[in-house]
């Protein structure tokens, strides 16, 4: 077996309230959590807010530090990196990781500089991360527009002229800018309506046909997971409590916790819903 693109080992991320009055104890937001992701595959973070799968995800991107445990990509070890390279011990991100590892966030509008046109954004990891200069990152960003199904002619426009599902496709093409190998997609389309939620989800699995990036896929609708995703793993108060094939965690989940989520998962008969608002109030106390 070839090794993974990206591994998680006993993976502890604790926080310590500053201060002189800060509590004893810390707070576990990610607790003993071990993940593997193959090239070219998506694994989806599945749980409620305050699980966890965030914390994590930015532990990827090198924006928190663990407190224990080891992140490994293709085959270097991350763990220490620091975005600041603070301390004697520490290792500054290196260009190479933040051009091979990007990110699509939650809110299009809110990681879209509204200043800046669309052009000036999709092109900016370019010149940060490439030899590309003038009208080669002109073509380039052309050809990331045209690969996210916007009109390469409204590059000169700013982020408000669009429609959310459009900012969005900015922000996909911003991320592919450098051909990364994984992208961490942090509930990329919570913030859309449904219908644009699908023509987002229909992008990215054709834009990893096309390319072979890697997703870590972050969300709480484990039906729209399931789809997405070929790996799921369920996080649980910092804890994964199932990990597994996306197809029979969906359909044979092993956990409590796993059937909960699936049993609050909205439907459209309105008994089905009562039994299942029922089911959400013990969800959402634990």
């Amino acid at each position: 077996m070839t090794s993974a693109l990206l591994e998680i080992e006993d993976l502890r991320i604790e926080y310590r309230k500053p201060g002189l009055l800060r509590r004893k104890e810390p707070f576990v937001a990610v607790d003993g959590v071990s993940l593997r992701l193959e090239r070219g595959q998506t694994l989806g973070l599945v749980g409620e807010s305050g699980s966890g799968k965030t914390t994590l995800a930015r532990s990827v991107l090198c924006l928190v530090d663990p407190t224990a445990g080891r992140i490994e990509f293709d085959g270097t070890d991350v763990t220490g990196f620091r975005r600041a390279g603070i301390g004697g011990t520490t290792r500054r991100v290196p260009h190479w990781y933040r051009r091979r590892v990007q990110a699509i966030f939650q809110d299009p509008t809110a990681s879209l500089n509204p200043s800046w046109s669309v052009r000036d954004i999709v092109a900016e990891p370019l010149r940060v991360h490439t030899d590309l200069r003038d009208d080669a990152v002109t073509r380039k960003v052309a050809t990331l527009l045209d690969q996210v199904g916007l009109d390469p002619s409204l590059d000169h426009q700013r982020p408000a002229a669009f429609s959310g599902g459009q900012r969005q496709r900015i922000g996909i093409a911003r991320a592919l800018a450098t051909e990364p190998d994984l992208i961490v997609c942090d509930e990329p389309v919570s913030a859309l309506d449904v219908s644009t939620q699908s023509t987002i989800v229909n992008l990215l699995n054709q834009v990893q046909r096309d390319t072979g990036v890697a997703y870590l896929f972050i969300g709480h609708d484990l039906g729209l997971m399931r789809h997405m995703s070929d790996r799921l793993a369920v996080m649980y108060h910092g804890r994964l409590v199932e990990e597994g094939p996306a197809e029979d965690v969906y359909h044979r989940p092993a956990d409590d916790y796993t059937r909960r989520l699936l049993d609050a998962a909205p439907g459209f008969d309105p008994a089905e819903q009562r039994r299942k608002r029922e089911l959400r109030r013990p969800v959402a106390a634990g």
